[in-house]
């Protein structure tokens, strides 16, 4: 995990989680695969093992959020469900 402390990681997402779903639906224009988009976005920064200075998390999660997004796309927007 990044140089801050988890509950800062909380704090995070709350702040930008709907920004993310937004940008996310912005490419994909499905709610609920928005919602998977915004969700591996923090999972990605949660994972993340390097230092980012948290003025540049903003612009590190709307990045990735595009990318996976228009990955997706590429695709064929096709995503495997787990089914639990």
């Amino acid at each position: 995990m990044m140089d801050y402390e988890r509950e800062n990681f909380k704090e995070i997402y709350l702040k930008y989680h709907k920004l993310i779903k937004k940008i996310a639906y912005d490419h994909i224009h499905d709610y609920n695969v928005a919602q998977d988009i915004c969700q591996e976005t923090f999972i990605r920064l949660y994972d993340f093992e390097g230092y980012m200075p948290e003025e540049k998390i903003k612009s590190w999660l709307i990045v990735v959020a595009a990318n996976i997004a228009k990955d997706m796309l590429k695709k064929g927007g096709k995503y495997r469900e787990v089914v639990g």
